[in-house]
């Protein structure tokens, strides 16, 4: 019998579906680049033991807001390419990733007054990063090292591999919408 309650089970709408299978594929996975040649983590930047959960948490983070803002720019794109521009309403898969970003970052303590605060933040973060990218990665790095040449000496593959995660993810939303 419990596979007829299972049937009668309600699902989650697609949409929140959609966007926890790109929240579980594209972030809790690691990132895009996680296992590709040349793989940057916290072993390979050679951040010291006692940094190891401050550099896990923001890249974290990091992984949420290019996901949120590549959402919002292929469901942006999609909808001036359908001939809605500016004037389309936030497209359900927008709105249903940020409500995921912005409980993931509730339930760990971060809090805005709003999703729209939590959405804000992502696009701040990628408009750091695709606007002046090897000064966002030695921003973004300096937390982890007290050496100015360890920062000096990643910052440009950190730059190029988190460009390239932003790349990646929105190349699968475009292909899955």
């Amino acid at each position: 019998m419990g596979w007829f309650r299972e049937l009668l089970k309600e699902k989650p709408p697609y949409h929140e579906e959609f966007a926890n299978n790109l929240y579980e594929a594209l972030v809790v996975s690691g990132g895009p680049a996680e296992g590709s040649e040349n793989y940057l983590d916290a072993e390979a930047l050679g951040v010291p033991l006692t940094k190891l959960d401050g550099f896990s948490a923001k890249r974290l983070i990091t992984l949420e807001a290019f996901l949120f803002a590549a959402v919002g720019m292929e469901t942006v794109s999609k909808a001036e390419a359908e001939g809605q521009g500016d004037q389309a309403e936030a497209h359900k898969l927008h709105r249903a990733m940020g409500r995921v970003i912005w409980q993931k970052w509730t339930e760990r303590g971060i809090v805005f007054d709003n999703q729209y605060s939590t959405g804000d933040k992502c696009y701040e973060e990628v408009e750091q990063v695709t606007e002046s990218p090897v000064q966002w990665s030695k921003d973004w790095l300096r937390d982890f090292f007290d050496d100015p040449m360890k920062v000096e000496e990643n910052c440009v593959r950190w730059a190029d591999q988190c460009l390239k995660e932003l790349h990646t993810m929105r190349l699968v939303v475009r292909q899955n919408l």
